[in-house]
């Protein structure tokens, strides 16, 4: 399990192995189960993403602070927990007070993203997202406060009209590469974030996370994680709902529609 430092939108360019094999876009509330990465008997993977700007926070896990210090953008940061029902909550540096919080129920084998980032409002939230890790690929997610985007390789649309807390993924055969990777608004012509030619080793997933405001001149930040993608068992829904996958027509020859599941978990915001 590793992470990838913070990218920013214009200029730099994440560099990825991949070629394309499927896609989807999650929409629809259902139950499903999914395989995941995660090796390690009675554990959880979770991928931590700090997307809420001008604060710096620490995460506490059931009442114990575990990690510090984490600012905006910083690179995510990936762990394991036990499985089983856990609280978590974002604090202010050096304080115990939730700034925002949820409580979740954690199954063995699973891979999760757990985030602070701003709604379509512009809001800051915190949600549970699943980690497709049953094979190599792309996993993008949309976490910022900007408006439904498409995702372009070259001038093929891979993706289209995704919105703020919504993800999906692509599939790659190990080796393939994708090129020309970016992201426009919906409806227009002009690519707004460029991220070049992406590259997944084998057995890898690829998080790409879009996070922050859209202040005009400043777009959202793109941040990236990699974890294994080994499949190991299925999950079950427990407690969260599951949001499964819909059709999506691609302009690209060869994909075809993959089934994903977006994990919604309810999120309670409490202040003391």
């Amino acid at each position: 399990m590793r992470s990838t430092p913070s990218t920013r939108p214009r200029g730099a360019r994440a560099r990825l192995a991949a070629g394309l094999g499927a896609a989807a876009l999650l929409a629809v509330p259902a139950v499903a189960a999914a395989q995941t990465g995660t090796d390690e008997a009675g554990t959880a993977e979770v991928v931590v993403v700090h997307g809420v700007p001008d604060l710096v926070v620490d995460i506490l896990i059931d009442g114990e602070v575990a990690i510090e210090a984490m600012e905006f953008a910083d690179a995510p940061i990936v762990t394991t927990l036990p499985e089983g029902d856990v609280g978590i909550v974002v604090a202010a540096t050096g304080t115990t007070d939730p700034v925002l919080s949820l409580d979740a129920t954690l199954t063995s084998g699973t891979s999760v993203t757990v985030a602070a980032h701003l709604d379509a409002l512009g809001a800051p939230k915190l949600a549970a997202y699943e980690n497709r890790t049953t094979m190599a690929g792309i996993q993008p997610f949309h976490l910022a406060d900007f408006g439904a985007v498409d995702v372009l390789a070259g001038t093929e649309v891979l993706l289209t009209g995704v919105l703020d807390g919504q993800t999906a993924r692509i599939d790659l055969p190990d080796g393939a590469t994708v090129a020309d990777v970016g992201i426009r608004a919906t409806g227009t012509d002009e690519i707004a974030i460029d991220l070049g030619t992406l590259t997944v080793a084998d057995d890898e997933l690829l998080l790409v996370y879009a996070i922050g405001p859209d202040t005009g001149e400043t777009l959202p930040t793109i941040v990236t994680a990699t974890v294994d993608a080994v499949a190991v068992g299925d999950i079950g829904a427990g407690e969260a709902g599951l949001v499964a996958a819909g059709g999506l027509p691609a302009a690209v020859a060869g994909l075809m529609v993959l089934g994903l599941a977006l994990v919604l978990v309810p999120v309670a915001v409490r202040r003391r």
